[in-house]
């Protein structure tokens, strides 16, 4: 039993003595894990929400820290020479470039760590634009007033310039339309558009020009109004955009304004009617008279008014040369399309006609009753017919040509000092040809334009200016 006994305090005692030395090696390891954490370095770390992109670029600065000994106090430098002492930073970089971000930070036992990350940014493209017309030649509006004042274009300028500040919708509103398509690289907002509109220079008696200029801000639209599109000749549309980031862009585009259809049509029936008059018109006349008036008693018999209104408009034109042919020539072309017969007997008449007047131009009367096929039409001369005090150093001649049907023609500019110039198989648009320059002083400089369609229709028009004195 003693034995038993210990046996068991024995055991019982080598029990105690390895747990004390357990307890003694495990408190050891603890103390040296502490040690060694202790003596780990105070670190620091950049972690950002993004590091690259297109200027302006914000960006946030987060600094991650470990094993520091209380408060940590920071030193950023942003790479531009721009600092800050701030624990979580948020700066903005407005240049493009590459930057290297550094922070610095000790704690309050002196230790001091750092770090750095780079910054990656992008120039920001300016915004990309195209204007375009709804129209890129303009008849212009026909007001009689101006029409038929006898002066310079610079000085009849003058007046649409007094008009204009009166009222600029005084015309009317306009037709010409400009769009602006405009795409940003970054999809930056566009903050601003600014149109410019400019009309050629028109020279006045005494040589001095006159070039209006008319400013708009609004948006990527604008509709000019009729009286800025007056002016015949070449008309310029600028525009600036610019977007948030306050890049800007530009981009202009040219139209032409021609002669109002209605003054062409005008002047041709004019130069018709004085032609006739002047030759088998005169004899015709007494036969016309009384072959009209004989009609015109038969109409209102049966009161056909219509018939009636018609037949005084032909009395009024073509026997008592009263200028009515702007009523007269759609009178007569919808009285002729409601009655094919006539229509076809007029025709008839008129191919007759040609044949014994040889030497007048039927065909432009049957053309304007829209039973031939439309001449082209020359139009618009750059520098216009007459005009005067011209510089000598003046690039080029130019012309509108146009065709009503759209038919394809060629074109054929010379004269004196002109680089003679030839177009083949074109259609409607503006065409040129350069001078040879510098020319002569106080000199009168004819040029010719022709032109044939394709279907053998010939149209010539002869111009002249005279160039100033240099002095």
């Amino acid at each position: 039993m003693k034995e038993i006994l210990l046996k068991i305090i024995g055991i019982a005692v080598a029990i105690m003595i390895i747990l004390t030395a357990f307890t003694f090696v495990r408190q050891n390891e603890i103390k040296g894990i502490i040690d060694e954490q202790e003596e780990k370095d105070f670190t620091i770390t950049i972690v950002t929400d993004v590091a690259s992109g297109t200027n302006p670029l914000n960006i946030n600065f987060e600094p991650i820290i470990l094993n520091n000994k209380g408060k940590v106090n920071y030193s950023w430098e942003f790479g531009d020479g721009n600092t800050t002492t701030e624990n979580k930073p948020s700066y903005l970089y407005e240049n493009s470039g590459e930057y290297v971000c550094r922070v610095i930070a000790f704690d309050e036992e002196g230790n001091k760590a750092e770090d750095f990350i780079n910054i990656s940014i992008n120039q920001n493209k300016p915004p990309v634009v195209i204007i375009s017309l709804n129209k890129n030649i303009h008849s212009r509006k026909f007001i009689p007033i101006l029409s038929m004042l006898p002066l310079w274009p610079g000085d009849v300028q003058k007046i649409v310039n007094i008009l204009e500040n009166m009222n600029p919708y005084i015309f009317g509103e306009g037709s010409v339309v400009c769009t602006a398509q405009v795409d940003d690289p970054e999809n930056d907002e566009i903050v601003s558009y600014e149109w410019v509109h400019q009309v050629e220079t028109q020279l006045s008696q005494f040589g001095k020009p006159e070039q209006p200029t008319h400013n708009f801000s609004g948006n990527n639209t604008i509709k000019l109004p009729e009286i800025y599109t007056w002016p015949m000749g070449r008309h310029v549309v600028k525009l600036t955009v610019e977007d948030s980031v306050g890049n800007k862009a530009d981009a202009q585009i040219e139209f032409q304004v021609e002669q109002s259809m209605k003054k062409i049509q005008r002047n041709q029936i004019k130069n018709l009617f004085k032609s006739a008059k002047n030759q088998w018109l005169l004899v015709l006349n007494p036969l016309v008279g009384v072959l009209v008036s004989s009609v015109l008693l038969m109409m209102w018999k049966y009161n056909n008014f219509e018939g009636v209104k018609l037949i005084t408009l032909f009395l009024l034109t073509f026997v008592f040369q009263l200028d009515v042919g702007e009523a007269f020539i759609p009178q007569l072309k919808a009285y002729l399309d409601g009655h094919p017969a006539v229509l076809n007997l007029v025709d008839k008449l008129l191919i007759s006609m040609q044949k014994i007047f040889v030497n007048q131009d039927i065909e432009a009367i049957r053309e304007m009753l829209g039973l031939a096929n439309n001449r082209p039409v020359i139009s618009n001369p750059f520098p216009e017919n007459g005009a005067k005090n011209i510089p000598i150093d003046c690039p080029y001649v130019a012309v509108n040509v146009s065709d009503l049907e759209g038919d394809s023609f060629n074109v054929t500019i010379s004269g004196d000092y002109v680089n003679n110039m030839t177009y083949d198989n074109v259609t409607n648009g503006i065409y040129n040809a350069t001078l040879i320059t510098p020319l002569p002083d106080f000199t009168d400089i004819t040029w010719k334009v022709e032109v044939i369609d394709q279907n053998g229709k010939i149209v010539t028009s002869d111009f002249k200016f005279k160039t100033f004195v240099e002095i």
